[in-house]
């Protein structure tokens, strides 16, 4: 059976969180909820579940892998990436997705907590010196 405990630390050394600049601090991917995630993707495929047991297994176990120093865990995860790496992709994108779509991490990075569409993302104001090079170099097709 695979721990809570060890699905927490092994989402957190794919999004660690913490402080981005001085005033943003980006939670870590268990407190985003990625762990549960995790557990749920893991009932249902093979691939993911043989992936997070070997790297339970790898460290001795996943109370092992959780008492581990952070480096030590990610060099776990760099040789287990290059054993598998359908399956850790799937794993780093799953975590990831989540990750970024918790409100607390649009938040931090100053995103809306809502669907990009239909209202878009606000740009800012056109620069039109921008295409002073695209103007001077004039036209690029032959008239007919």
């Amino acid at each position: 059976m695979i721990d809570g405990d060890f699905l927490a630390a092994l989402v957190d050394c794919i999004a660690p969180g913490g402080l981005v600049t001085k005033v943003v601090v980006l939670p870590s991917a268990s407190v985003a909820g990625c762990d549960n995630a995790l557990a749920e993707a893991l009932k249902g495929n093979t691939d993911l579940r043989t992936l997070v047991e070997a790297i339970a297994a790898q460290a001795g176990g996943g109370a092992a892998f959780s008492a581990r120093p952070a480096q030590e865990r990610e060099s776990l995860l760099e040789v287990l990436q290059k054993q598998q790496p359908e399956a850790f992709a799937q794993l780093v994108t799953l975590t990831l997705a989540r990750y970024y779509a918790h409100p607390q991490v649009l938040e931090a990075l100053d995103w809306p907590a809502r669907p990009p569409q239909p209202e878009g993302h606000k740009l800012p104001a056109f620069d039109d010196a921008s295409l002073t090079p695209v103007l001077a170099r004039g036209a690029v097709w032959r008239q007919c």
